[in-house]
């Protein structure tokens, strides 16, 4: 394969993985989750690490509202590497199917609530607000159901965002550390 295909490879995994990051329904491999509704997503792309996303389903019951946290993991070094080392291109395969980890966790309902009504003390200012220089190459982000309202920054993002930010850096964790048991 020439260096020219695995550029086109290294793209369509690039592609690949991001559109499993952002709906973490899609990826042919997971559980389905029949009947759960999409409340929010986070992510977190560090220039060097592995991607994150992070999407929260719920099922209502009449009994008792039933939600998971879906974590999606790119191992993107990896995929870069194998499309990029000749050697372990040909050990591992030049194809275009990103090395996905996916872990799907139940969420305490009255942790999330907690966490939740805090966001919805912070304001953020949108309009004229910009990060500045992107120094470390990090994108972080946020939306809900319907992709409204989307949030994303680079770095600690906007001064004025500095509370939103932190909360949603402390979600991450928790979702994070949720997944990691």
């Amino acid at each position: 394969m020439t260096a020219e295909q695995r550029t086109k490879e290294l793209h369509e995994t690039e592609q690949r993985a991001h559109s499993y990051l952002r709906d973490a329904t899609a990826i042919p491999s997971a559980p389905l989750l029949t009947s759960y509704w999409l409340r929010l997503r986070l992510w977190h792309y560090p220039a060097f690490e592995a991607y994150h996303s992070w999407s929260v389903f719920e099922l209502r019951r009449r009994e008792a509202a039933l939600i998971v946290v879906r974590q999606v993991t790119w191992d993107r070094p990896y995929d870069c590497q194998r499309l990029r080392d000749p050697l372990l291109g040909l050990q591992e395969g030049f194809h275009s199917h990103p090395k996905i980890e996916l872990r799907d966790r139940p969420l305490d309902v009255s942790e999330l609530a907690t966490r939740l009504a805090a966001a919805r003390s912070v304001s953020v200012p949108i309009v004229g607000q910009h990060s500045g220089i992107c120094v470390d190459g990090a994108m972080f982000g946020y939306e809900e159901q319907d992709g409204s309202p989307r949030l994303e920054w680079c770095c600690e993002g906007p001064a004025k965002w500095r509370e939103f930010t932190t909360w949603a850096r402390d979600m991450m964790r928790w979702l994070h550390d949720t997944c990691a048991v």
